[in-house]
């Protein structure tokens, strides 16, 4: 007889991990202007600049396009996800997404695109084939988290950058398992894990995201 169960599921993300940063894809030259360079090989090669604002940038192996995170700092076409082709060095029209898209994190089939939405404190899921945001899920912030604060107790907490501080191992003290995922491997947060991984989240949760499909059929 099958037994079915119920899992209680939280994430917990690290702020910190999380901080907006301009990535050097941003440039005020025309974006129909090309500049004439000498490479290693002592031959000419022609480089295109592109006038784009971004959060992060990622490139996709399996349509050879790179995606950028636009913050809404860049007027009527901030807040979304752009396609660029870096062969015919265009800019595809940016999709919204939702507010401040930063960080981007690309699925191992590259068919999946996910973004933390700063503004929202939520995570958005875009479909690079369709190139539309396909759905999204709030992760929260709560300032009074931790010892003086509330808790949590669910039967899995996944914490991401989250470095192990005394209030917040307080706040997870009734979960029953804790994964662990940090570039830190003496981050104070894999005393109290049950499973820990070392290494950059950027490549870990796509994988992780990507084989708990897998096991689900």
């Amino acid at each position: 007889m099958s037994k079915s169960f119920t899992l209680r599921l939280v994430i917990g993300l690290s702020a910190i991990s999380l901080t907006l940063f301009g990535v050097g894809f941003y440039s005020s030259s025309a974006a129909s202007s090309d500049d004439q360079v000498i490479n290693s090989l002592g031959t000419v090669d022609s480089v295109r600049r592109l006038s784009l604002p971004t959060n992060d940038i990622v490139f996709n192996a399996t349509d050879s396009r790179l995606y950028a995170s636009v913050p809404s700092s860049a007027g009527s076409i901030g807040n979304g996800i752009a396609a660029i082709d870096p062969y015919a060095g265009t800019i595809g029209a940016p999709v919204w997404v939702g507010s401040e898209p930063s960080k981007l994190a690309l699925a191992n089939d590259g068919l999946t695109l996910y973004t933390y939405l700063a503004g929202a404190y939520s995570i958005g899921r875009y479909d690079t084939r369709t190139q539309h945001l396909t759905s999204s899920f709030l992760i929260g912030q709560d300032p009074n988290f931790g010892l003086t604060g509330a808790t949590v107790a669910p039967d899995l907490y996944i914490t991401i950058g989250i470095s192990g501080a005394v209030q917040h191992i307080a706040g997870i003290s009734g979960a029953r398992n804790v994964v662990a995922i940090n570039r830190d491997a003496d981050a104070n947060i894999f005393k109290y894990a049950r499973y820990g991984v070392v290494g950059d989240w950027k490549q870990i949760v796509p994988a992780f995201t990507q084989r708990l499909k897998e096991l689900r059929g």
